[in-house]
């Protein structure tokens, strides 16, 4: 049976009825092995808390302030945790399955090994966050999050939703993309992907085509009449894997298109990875901006380090 020890919280969170909020003050408490199951902790302050291994099953912890606090195993399934503080927050080992934490701020926080199943983090701010070996099933979603050198070493990243997501300069050594992965728009420039693979192949990127000036390419073949079908569901995506040519067939029957369209595009490091759901015109248009804002791709990264 687990230990309950100090403070139980039961109010019902306002998002289901009630507006009895709880903006508690409890700055460096220990609520270690705590029992917070639906917990309304609205706002409150639990900066420093030690709250290793408590039980916050569907606590209400919207904007509460975490910063620096130690949760270390503990039980967060399905919390809501939106916009809340958790920067430099140890979440090693966390149970952290279906929680909803969109727009929170997890900068500088630990959370290795942590199970991110189901997780919402859209928005959320990563930076310098430690993930490895950290847990991805079921649609985790890292839509537009700031991953900015984050540590995502170790990991096995099959369904998760990561349009828009930046890991400029994140560690992605050891890791692993498989379908259906979307990274529709995340941006990799800098990133450490040494050892890092794609699909069943389990492919490095010096094994993926490295096409130079891709979007000049695109675009050349499309002006010329090349690459030219109205019919294509994702016209980017098809346009990418014919300008790559007979070396795309492998990669699109091992990760299947948009995996393989992706990691051509990481390969090359000039721009973020396109919007694989743009409409044709759409596509020509930021084609046509891409390729003149990266005339000299290698010079350009090499500013960008300032």
């Amino acid at each position: 049976m687990r230990e309950q020890v100090g403070l139980r919280c039961y109010a019902i969170p306002p998002r289901h009825e009630g507006r009895g909020f709880l903006r508690m003050w409890m700055t460096e408490a220990n609520l270690s092995l705590c029992y917070l199951r639906n917990a309304n902790l609205f706002e409150s302050c639990l900066v420093k808390a030690q709250l290793a291994m408590a039980d916050l099953r569907e606590a209400f912890l919207y904007l509460a302030n975490l910063e620096k606090a130690d949760l270390t195993l503990a039980d967060l399934e399905r919390a809501d945790l939106e916009q809340a503080n958790l920067t430099e927050a140890i979440l090693e080992r966390a149970n952290l399955k279906d929680v909803y934490a969109r727009g929170a701020n997890l900068k500088g926080a630990n959370l290795s090994q942590a199970i991110l199943d189901n997780t919402n983090l859209k928005e959320a701010n990563m930076e310098g966050a430690n993930l490895e070996k950290a847990e991805f099933e079921d649609e985790t979603k890292l839509c537009k999050a700031n991953l900015t050198n984050a540590n995502l070493s170790n990991l096995y990243i099959n369904n998760v939703d990561m349009r828009g997501t930046i890991l400029k300069g994140a560690n992605l050594k050891n890791s692993y993309f498989d379908q259906p992965v979307d990274l529709g728009l995340s941006n990799f420039m800098g990133a450490n992907l040494e050892e890092t693979y794609f699909g069943e192949g389990h492919r490095k990127l010096e094994e993926i085509p490295r096409i130079l000036h891709i979007d000049s390419t695109i675009l050349a073949m499309l002006d010329s009449e090349e690459l030219l079908n109205k019919d294509e569901e994702y016209p980017w995506v098809a346009w990418t894997l014919r300008v790559a040519g007979g070396q795309a067939d492998s990669l699109v029957e091992e990760m299947g298109e948009r995996l393989a369209a992706s990691a051509i595009y990481i390969a090359f490091q000039s721009h973020p990875v396109p919007d694989w759901y743009a409409s044709r015109k759409d596509a020509i248009r930021q084609l046509r901006q891409r390729s003149q804002s990266v005339a000299f791709p290698l010079l350009r990264n090499w500013y960008e380090l300032y």
